[in-house]
């Protein structure tokens, strides 16, 4: 009995074929503000209320030591260094899956 092989390009619509893979801006560097990922170069707008010496309330900008406009690393290599510190019986880094939004499970999709 013959076996037959499926040709999956026999099955879409070559438009379809023709699309370019969806890329992440993270494949393609690695520092700087991608503005095409909501990132914001001023950080989060969010202000502390100061009491001074003197009794007057001053707003003063918070420093975003956190870096929490960033996207994290997709790879999240230092994350699963410290799972794997919490649970050594994972075995490796490459046995932990961390999902760190849409761009990272359409790349795995």
């Amino acid at each position: 009995m013959p076996v037959s092989t499926f040709d999956i390009s026999r099955v879409i619509r070559p438009n379809i074929l023709r699309l370019e893979p969806y890329r992440c801006a993270r494949d393609d560097f690695s520092e700087g503000v991608l503005l095409d990922a909501n990132e914001n170069s001023y950080g989060p707008a969010y202000q502390t209320r100061v009491t001074c010496d003197d009794g007057q309330v001053r707003v003063a900008p918070q420093v975003d030591r956190l870096q929490l406009h960033r996207y994290p690393d997709p790879k999240g290599y230092e994350v699963k260094q410290r799972i794997l510190k919490l649970r050594p019986s994972v075995g490796s880094v490459d046995n932990v899956f961390l999902g760190v939004g849409s761009d990272e499970i359409i790349d795995l999709i």
